[in-house]
């Protein structure tokens, strides 16, 4: 039998699913999961940038399906562009103050994201 393990949203080339589509989407993930025993995870992808709108799509997953979703196996995030993210808050829990660098880009009103991508390349 044919399948999909995961059902992926767009990876916000130029769209991607917002919070309410993706609500539609896990809740039918789950009525086919209830209907044929078979669980095909979710994986959100795009738009999505930081770890706290992480929690967003962690809290649509166990409102819409269940906390049996939430492990590795069912639900993934799709999302490359919130490491920079992570990265900077782990800095900052482990020295207590993000790089001088960045905090430098952020006050021009520069993308650190985009900076965060050249040091990593150039280090």
């Amino acid at each position: 039998m044919a399948g999909a393990d995961f059902i992926k949203t767009s990876t916000g080339k130029s769209y991607y699913a917002t919070l309410p589509v993706s609500w539609s989407v896990t809740r039918a993930i789950r009525e086919y999961a209830q209907a044929t025993g078979m669980a095909v995870g979710f994986k959100p992808a795009g738009g999505i940038r930081t770890a706290k709108q992480s929690l967003e799509w962690l809290s649509l997953m166990k409102r819409s399906s269940a906390d049996s979703w939430l492990k590795a196996e069912l639900f993934r995030f799709g999302a490359s562009g919130m490491l920079a993210d992570i990265e900077r808050q782990l800095e900052h829990q482990a020295t207590g103050a993000i790089r001088r660098i960045i905090a430098i880009r952020l006050l021009r009103g520069e993308d650190p994201d985009s900076m965060t991508r050249q040091t990593r390349r150039s280090e």
